[in-house]
């Protein structure tokens, strides 16, 4: 028992201090900015070592990072490796500018003064915390809850080519294909149904008449309704 003890303390004092500290995957921030916010250093033990708290940290301190993975490597080594957000999905209006948002709600950075091109503008009411890192909130948290509902159906479904969201009344959604056709989405009820209704719709419209405008009501159900007249007029 003394001799397991001794090399317990061994490995935790002695034995397995970090030397190496690798990262991969990184473009927007560099190798320093990375371990810095991971919190690892050299010297410290990699067994005692938390890198499930590394990982968090650096998905909170650098937003642009998606994920983060941290690998103990035998005898002294942690490989981090990142994936960055490559295209900004999101931008929500909050007072004079945009903040811009990651396809997760992640807030990426705040005080964009313009709609960045192929950003898709996003309401969701009243957003009352945008800390950099963290989720967005809003007022209303139904908000968010509907929206993350509408983008999975719209995944599941193939739908693509959204240039606005307005989930502000979950119980009224709308959003905006292409810049030209609107769609009235109603409520969360049936949405995988309705996203690909929308999608069919969109694609028959694209093949035979590419600028058509418009809006498309999809609350009745099983339905989709498209007359010549836009609803939104952003």
């Amino acid at each position: 028992m003394l001799l397991i003890a001794v090399c317990t303390v061994l490995c935790l004092t002695v034995f397995f201090k970090i030397e190496t500290i690798t990262v991969t995957g990184n473009t927007r921030y560099t190798q320093e900015e990375i371990i810095a916010a991971s919190g690892i250093q050299t010297g410290k033990n990699l067994f005692l070592t938390n890198v499930e708290k590394a990982a968090a940290q650096i998905e909170s301190g650098k937003p642009y990072v998606r994920t983060a993975q941290i690998r103990r490597k035998l005898p002294a080594s942690i490989e981090i490796t990142v994936e960055e957000t490559a295209a900004v999905p999101f931008a929500v209006r909050s007072g004079e500018g945009y903040i811009l948002l990651d396809r997760d709600l992640k807030v990426l950075e705040k005080g964009s003064g313009d709609l960045p091109e192929g950003v898709a503008e996003l309401r969701l009411g009243n957003v009352t915390d945008a800390q950099e890192g963290r989720m967005v909130q809003a007022e209303n948290s139904d908000a968010t809850a509907a929206l993350q509902q509408l983008l999975a159906a719209a995944d599941r479904t193939g739908l693509a080519g959204v240039t606005y969201y307005d989930v502000s009344d979950p119980a009224n959604m709308l959003l905006t294909y292409d810049g030209r056709l609107d769609a009235v989405v109603g409520g969360t009820e049936n949405m995988e149904k309705k996203m690909a209704m929308l999608a069919e719709v969109i694609r028959r419209n694209d093949e035979t008449d590419p600028q058509k405008t418009g809006t498309i009501d999809l609350r009745v159900s099983g339905k989709a309704y498209l007359s010549g007249k836009r609803t939104i007029g952003n």
